[in-house]
């Protein structure tokens, strides 16, 4: 439920934006999205609109939605929290390459044959330099461990 205050305060702003065409929500529709480099600063702010209309659930008889419970979500969690610690190297530092790998499995010419039968092994974070590469586990957990 939102607040009677902010709600006016949405209607006001709603009413000053009468001549902007309201555009329906798709998942196409973010996929499609381009961002200038003039503009690129707006990533982030379009990233979470897509979360939050990702997150609307319908309610119950069909009346308004609500949002779903992302934190007790551990896969979509998992992908976030990996992402902000991609994100957060590639800000806060500029000695490494940042992202996502597939590291290879380290087999004999003769056994090639059997990797179809292995897991892949994509890291979460990778950082790479030309004479170092870190890897980082990067996993979220809703209930901590002690």
């Amino acid at each position: 439920m939102i607040d009677v205050s902010l709600a006016a305060e949405l209607n006001s702003l709603r009413a000053k934006l009468g001549g902007v065409t309201e555009v329906a929500l798709s998942k196409q529709l973010f996929k499609q999205l381009q961002l200038s480099r003039n503009i690129s600063h707006y990533s982030l702010l379009m990233k979470i609109c897509e979360l939050v209309r990702e997150l609307l659930l319908p309610k119950e008889g069909g009346r308004g939605s609500r949002f779903a419970d992302i934190l007790r979500d551990e896969e979509r969690m998992s992908f976030i929290f990996e992402a902000f610690v991609r994100n957060f190297y590639r800000r806060e530092q500029n000695q490494f390459s940042v992202g996502s790998e597939v590291i290879p499995w380290d087999m004999s010419p003769d056994s090639v044959g059997h990797a179809a039968y292995l897991p892949s092994m994509l890291t979460d974070v990778t950082l790479r330099s030309p004479t170092r590469t870190i890897v980082i586990d990067a996993k979220f957990y809703h209930q901590t461990q002690s």
